[in-house]
């Protein structure tokens, strides 16, 4: 909180300083203890020549081009209503006039809102740079997730770039608009990922690509036929989008509260102030100089009355931000770890490969089904015996600079930044009268500006808080319930901290061997793309053995996410009696015609070892 402060009086120095650079010397008198007496005495007992000349310089300076509306000497004015009210004092005067109230009035309020922007700066500044970096670092993480995915796709299991590009980048682009906080289904879109994925696995890693034709009509009919039968990739589809959707729905609602944090910074910035707070402002900045000290500065507790008076409305967000704060630090705790997007986006392509590992080993289970739908595909006479040869991938495969930022120490610092934010708006009225080059900081002070003469400030200060300010404020009117803008971000920011209070102790109670029964629990059995066999933790397919590509984990291709490995159970070594060694439907076989299990097996094999040692290679050059 201190950090902060410093800050923000260093560059309200820079600014005051900025406004007073050209002042001179005011008047000294040597009788300023007897002006102390009444506002009537101090205007008696100046020089009214030199006063009002100086006055007259100073005012030129602040207001180029109208030095001439200051009077040639003291006089009365009948129209003054802030400095003193000349109707009822008529006696009353000064080297200023009403034409030239007017211009301190607009003066005040503009220098208000410049020192409420600054005073806002610092924490303006964190929350929303730190709400763009947050955003560019997850969309960096789906980046590298979706060219790991694409590597996968093309090196591994050989899919062509055009057949495989479609599937890829929808997807992909799903999750990243849903980090944007559009309207997406994460589960919609995973299950469509595995539609369009399927006639892609069935023709070229179930089928001899080389040979058999791939026509829109066939491809049409492999997706109508997906939902009847066996379900091509098992429980992963149903896996990969619970995890996806708890984990995104986790992130967004982190990118929600940091932006929510933008939201109250703005909104306290462009506050609209009551005109009762700009007469103060101007009472307290400006009307020293129409008795002719022109290098006056406001006595420190009268100007907190005045500051606390017109910012009593932020104050009030002092208990909600604060709330807030912690529940952002606490909530942020279950960022990290094996339910962080950074973990889970580093592993997405491995268990990507598990689901298509999964249709390699138990096509049988549903190849006859779908030739009984769409018969078999025709053989393609045109094509060369080489095949067609992949033009690479329009995913451009690269660690973005984003990327690179260490995802937990920036985290950590963002929350450990917003923390010492707490009290901000507790102290914020006070933090413009902190600075020695604006007021006098002794309390006892003579030589200060009291709003009516030069000598101590009597009146109580006002406690910080909005019933108190409009009870009892001295020095100007508060009205409560103005506007209802601090109203309703009040309300929005204890919603948000209670929103992120519960799923903070939801998301620490979900322990990993919860997510079995979440899953069954979330989805009807008939859910598309979901297997019929038990969850076995001792089969080994189900230990994080895909073959992607997740260049950032620490375990050659390993998963890194215990939760995420679901035994399957459904391997069947008997489905291997009625294959041949041509890896295509046997046309003997009675029972089925489905891929040949020596040849088959072989494939699986070499795909798991290739992908194996392709992933270490890459982390070790990664």
């Amino acid at each position: 909180m201190m950090a902060i402060f410093r800050h923000i009086h260093g560059v309200l120095v820079l600014f005051l300083l900025c406004q007073t650079s050209g002042e001179k010397d005011s008047l000294k008198t040597a009788d300023s203890g007897s002006v102390v007496a009444s506002p009537k005495s101090t205007a008696n007992s100046m020089s009214p020549s030199s006063a009002c000349h100086k006055v007259r310089e100073e005012f030129g300076k602040t207001f180029p081009g109208h030095a001439s509306l200051v009077p040639a000497k003291v006089s009365h004015d009948d129209d003054m209503e802030i400095c003193y009210r000349g109707r009822q004092h008529k006696g009353q005067e000064s080297c200023c006039n009403r034409a030239m109230e007017r211009k301190y009035l607009k003066a005040a309020e503009k220098d208000l809102e410049e020192v409420v922007k600054i005073t806002n700066s610092y924490l303006k500044n964190l929350v929303t740079s730190s709400a763009k970096q947050f955003q560019d670092l997850f969309l960096s993480m789906i980046e590298r997730a979706e060219n790991s995915t694409d590597l996968l796709f093309s090196n591994i299991y050989k899919l062509p770039q055009q057949e495989r590009q479609q599937p890829i980048r929808t997807f992909f682009t799903d999750l990243k608009n849903f980090i944007r906080r559009k309207q997406i289904n994460i589960h919609t879109s995973v299950e469509q990922f595995f539609i369009d994925l399927f006639p892609l696995v069935f023709h070229n890693n179930l089928n001899d690509p080389n040979k058999m034709a791939y026509t829109e009509e066939y491809k049409r009919c492999l997706v109508s036929a997906k939902p009847h039968v066996h379900p091509p990739f098992g429980e992963w589809p149903r896996r990969i989008a619970l995890q996806l959707a708890q984990v995104f729905g986790s992130t967004r609602t982190f990118l929600e509260a940091v932006n929510l944090a933008v939201e109250t910074v703005n909104t306290t910035e462009h506050l609209v102030m009551e005109n009762h707070c700009h007469k103060a402002v101007t009472k307290l900045r400006y009307c020293s100089q129409c008795r002719g000290h022109t290098e006056a500065k406001p006595c420190y507790n009268y100007c907190l009355n005045v500051m606390r008076g017109c910012l009593a409305e932020v104050q009030e967000l002092s208990t909600p931000w604060n709330s807030f704060v912690d529940s952002v630090e606490k909530y942020s705790q279950t960022l990290t770890g094996s339910y962080s997007i950074e973990t889970v986006m580093q592993g997405l392509d491995n268990k990507i490969s598990d689901a298509l590992m999964y249709s390699m080993t138990n096509g049988l289970k549903f190849y006859s089904q779908v030739i009984a739908k769409c018969g078999h595909p025709k053989m393609d006479t045109k094509k060369l015996p080489g095949g067609q040869k992949d033009e690479g991938s329009e995913v451009t495969h690269h660690k973005t600079m984003a990327a690179k930022v260490k995802y937990t120490d920036r985290l950590w610092q963002f929350t450990h930044d917003l923390k010492a934010s707490k009290g901000f708006y507790t102290h914020f009225a006070d933090a413009v009268c902190e600075n020695e080059n604006f007021v006098v900081r002794d309390k006892s002070s003579l030589h200060c500006w009291n709003g009516e003469h030069m000598g101590r400030y009597t009146s109580n200060v006002t406690e910080v808080g909005l019933i108190a300010q409009v009870r009892f404020n001295p020095e100007m009117t508060v009205v409560q319930g103005r506007t209802t803008t601090v109203i309703t971000l009040k309300d929005k920011l204890m919603h948000m901290a209670k929103q992120l209070e519960s799923s903070a102790q939801k998301e620490s109670s979900m322990q990993a061997d919860q997510w079995v029964v979440a899953i069954h629990n979330h989805y009807p059995d008939n859910f598309p793309g979901s297997g019929d066999g038990a969850l076995n933790d001792d089969e080994d397919f189900g230990q994080g053995s895909g073959s992607g590509f997740g260049g950032d984990n620490d375990n050659d291709g390993q998963s890194s996410n215990p939760e995420w490995d679901f035994g399957d159970g459904s391997s069947d070594n008997s489905q291997h009696d009625s294959i041949n060694k041509n890896n295509k439907p046997n046309p003997g076989a009675a029972e089925t015609k489905g891929p040949t299990g020596e040849s088959f097996a072989l494939r699986v094999t070499l795909t798991s070892i290739i992908a194996t040692t392709f992933a270490a290679v890459l982390w070790v050059n990664g």
